[in-house]
């Protein structure tokens, strides 16, 4: 298996546990985009509790956008609390992001 492939049973963990929400916007998605939380560059892993299931457009806008950093920080909380989305812990906190 090449170093950037997600194992199948991984992939399959992490879609159960997000039940196929976005976790960021909380749209249900068929296909989600499945994200490290700590990116591989910086050693992050294929495990579950560094995977995030999101949709293609939060994906490419938030966490890979330009507050990248303060949306990494919302998807590591949000992991353990199932049905909280990233977008409902940043209003919740307070905080205005795009």
């Amino acid at each position: 298996m090449p170093s950037g492939d997600i194992p199948a049973s991984v992939r399959e963990e992490v879609h159960a546990r997000d039940e196929h929400f976005c976790r960021c916007c909380g749209r249900y998605v068929e296909h989600p985009q499945l994200h490290h939380i700590t990116y591989r560059s910086q050693g992050g892993r294929h495990e579950l509790g560094n995977l995030i299931s999101l949709c293609f457009s939060c994906h490419a806008k938030k966490a890979h956008g330009p507050e990248n950093r303060t949306w990494q920080e919302l998807f590591a909380q949000v992991i353990d609390m199932p049905g909280v989305t990233a977008a409902a812990l940043a209003r919740w906190q307070g905080k205005t992001l795009r």
